[in-house]
Parts: C-alpha cells; structure tokens; sequence
C-alpha cells in the first residue's frame, strides 16, 4: 500500500472522528436548548407558518412594541403551545412553508426536528468548504474550524435558519470552483428564498457575466415563491412585498449590541438614545454615515470583483469577499448572521496554509476568530465601545486580507491585458489574452 493511501485513509478517520465530535457537541446542546426552549427564532417562524395557515396577514404585524400586532401574536402561542418568540417575522415566505409541515407536532417536537436538521446543515457546511480546497486536509480544517466557532453555536442556539442559508452558499461557493455556474445560481436562488443575503452572491454571478447562473437563480426564486404559496396564498407575496420596508428597517439604525453591521457600530457611537455610552446623540447623522459607509463597501467589493478577463483563480477569493460583505453592509447583522464568517475564515486559512508565503495571515485571522468567539459568549457585559466592535473588526480584517490576494492574485498590468471575460471553469489563471 502506498503513501498516498495511507494518507487517504488517515484523513478519512480522522474526518469520521470529528463529524461524531461534532454530532456529540450539537445532540447535548439540542437537549439544552429544548428543555429551556431557548431556539427563539424557530418558535417565530413555527408560529408564523401556524398564522399563514389560519389565513393571518403574518407579514403585516409588527413586534412587541406594537400593541395590536403582540396581541395577535399572544393568541397564536396560546394556542400553539408556543413560549419564547421574537417577533416580527422578517424573512421570505419559504422559510414558513418549510416550519409548515412541523405546526403539526408539538412545538417541542418540532424545534427537535428543526434543530437536528441545522446541526446537519452546519456540518455539511464545513465539509462542502472543506472540499474547495486541493489539500487533502481541507475537510478536517473546516470541521475543526466549525466545532470552535461561536456564531455557529449561537445560530443553533437560537434555532435560526443561518444554518441553512450557510449551507446553500457554500453549495454555491462548491459547484463556482468546479466550474457549475448554473449550480451556484440555483443554491443562491433557493438560499435567497430562506433569507435575502445569498441575493449578493446571484448580484455577483451577474456583475461575473455570468447569465446562465443568474437566470437559474432566478428561476429557483421564482420556484420557490410558486412552492410557498400553498401556505401563505398570493396575498401573503403581495404583503410581504407591501411591508418589506418595515420589515427591512431600511430607515433605522440599531445601536444593540447583538448588531455588528457597519451601522451598529456607527449607532453605538452616535446615538445616544439607544447606547447610554455613546460619544455623541446624533441620529441623522449616524443613519447617513451608516449607508454611506454601507454604500462604500459594496463599490469597493464590486470594483475589486471586476468582470475582466479569465480571472478563476480568483473566484474562491471574491465569492468569499462577497460573503464578508453581507455581513457588514445590512442596516442591521444580528451576530449570529456572523456564522456565514465560516467561508471567508476558511478560505483565508485554507490560503495560508497551502502558500507559505502567505501563512502570516493566520495570526491576525487567528486572533479575529478568537475574539468574535469571545464576544459571543460575554456580549451581554460588554459595556465599552471598542470591545463591542470585535466581530465587526473581525469581519473588516478579513475583507481587508481577501481585498489584498485578490489585487495580488491579477495585478493592474496584467489584469488590463486580460481581455475580454472567459467562461469561469475550473483551474483557469489570469493570463494575457491577445484576441
């Protein structure tokens, strides 16, 4: 037996090792959470999908502070059953229709379900990224990297749907490096369909030129929305599409400290209304830095991803910027939104330690992880404005470290020789093209 099999076989073992390491971690903290009914978010979408299918303009009602909307929402979890819920429900119409067929069963026998199905959807997750990378070990590197990473015990501790939006981008991100632009379009369009932010990476595969994916995408979006409609009716689409500025908060800015977008930060030092330590009290001028700074971010990526030539060897790098993006630039990201950090940290990672030269990356990123898991766990204690930033500095570095292999990965001279774009396929380089 050669080297090269024992060496399969080893990575093999040890892979089986950790996704039963992993299985053990997520079943004891499955038994926690639903004996403390803890997964807020899943109790949401189960009442919601309950409110849709007792004809309830679910999309229409606002959340506690909204007397007739709590009202509403009180008599739906008296008769469901239903404890802990944080209303309202923001996300699309799939995110209900698939909680749906769970309102059938107790409540606590369906956030079981729902809680087990994300456990698998992370680590499917960590192995998918793994799979990106032409190391041997680049499945055991993600697992590891999944078993310590913090926002991916919150998301499941909340019972959110991230697991599955993580799921469907690393799918994109999996089939793009195999050359199945169509694939990574369709994963994007359903991903879209659970929440909006895969919307970026279909944006991507447009601003990429590349037709075919997005018009899969969107064929997907629209597949998706025709499946919803059995339980929320075209009423429900034409609500969702009256309120979804409300249900945005395109017009707010949140200084809470679970908010680690740009704006959060932004809000945390200028309003003082909401943040008893900010520097200053000024709303209006928090809400224009906020989109302003929101808005430089996306030109910054967008220019950075520019559609010019066979540039494949960078499509792991701009999928992954794209993912850093959205992370930053909604007008509020819950920290635990911060587990789709999982793609970008493993491709940064992976980066290092497949090129010697760049394997100083991975102190600072080391240091980054760190400190967002730090955060997770002591938030709630984090008074001071700078330490309640570390997840947002986490993510600015990381974008910072993807920016700077990118620019180096198709420097200006031959980026400019590069031509017209090329079909992105696997294995392709950044060379001059004389057409």
């Amino acid at each position: 037996m050669n080297s090269g099999s024992v060496d399969n076989r080893r990575v093999a073992h040890l892979t089986v090792a950790l996704v039963v390491v992993l299985l053990g971690l997520y079943a004891a903290s499955i038994v926690y959470i639903v004996a403390r009914s803890k997964a807020v978010d899943f109790s949401l979408y189960y009442l919601a999908a309950y409110g849709f299918a007792r004809g309830e303009d679910v999309y229409a009602l606002g959340g506690k502070r909204d007397p007739t909307s709590q009202a509403v929402w009180d008599r739906l979890a008296r008769e469901t059953g239903v404890e802990n819920y944080a209303p309202p429900y923001r996300y699309p119409p799939l995110t209900a229709a698939l909680v749906w067929p769970l309102t059938f069963l107790p409540p606590y026998v369906g956030m079981v379900l729902w809680l087990a199905a994300s456990a698998f959807a992370l680590i499917g997750s960590g192995w998918l990224l793994g799979k990106t990378s032409t190391s041997t070990f680049g499945v055991p590197v993600a697992l590891v990297l999944l078993a310590g990473f913090v926002p991916a015990a919150l998301t499941l501790y909340a019972g959110q749907v991230n697991g599955f939006v993580l799921l469907t981008v690393c799918w994109a991100l999996h089939a793009a490096t195999r050359g199945k632009l169509r694939t990574a379009g369709a994963a994007a369009g359903i991903g879209a369909m659970l929440k909006l932010v895969p919307l970026a990476h279909l944006a991507y595969l447009g601003w990429r030129r590349q037709w075919g994916a997005v018009v899969v995408g969107l064929a997907m979006i629209g597949a998706c929305l025709v499946g919803a409609l059995p339980l929320v009716g075209w009423h429900g689409l034409v609500s969702y599409a009256h309120n979804f500025e409300t249900l945005s908060a395109w017009g707010q800015v949140s200084a809470a400290p679970g908010n680690q977008a740009l704006s959060g930060f932004i809000a945390r030092t200028l309003v003082a209304h909401d943040n008893p330590n900010a520097l200053a009290d000024a709303p209006h001028l928090a809400w224009w830095l906020a989109r302003l700074s929101s808005a430089a971010l996306v030109i910054a990526t967008a220019a950075l991803c520019w559609p010019q030539g066979a540039r494949t060897d960078t499509l792991r790098l701009e999928l992954a910027l794209v993912t850093t993006a959205v992370t930053l630039v909604p007008p509020y990201v819950w920290y635990h939104q911060f587990v789709l950090l999982l793609l970008p940290f493993f491709v940064l990672i992976d980066h290092g330690l497949t090129h010697p030269s760049e394997r100083w990356m991975l102190f600072p990123l080391a240091l980054g992880y760190v400190l967002t898991g730090i955060f997770g766990i002591a938030w709630r204690s984090i008074e001071n404005l700078a330490l309640a930033g570390m997840p947002l500095y986490t993510a600015l570095l990381v974008w910072l470290l993807l920016a700077r292999l990118i620019v180096n990965a198709c420097p200006p001279k031959s980026v400019a020789d590069c031509g017209r774009p090329a079909p992105l396929t696997r294995g392709a380089k950044c060379v001059a093209r004389s057409d």
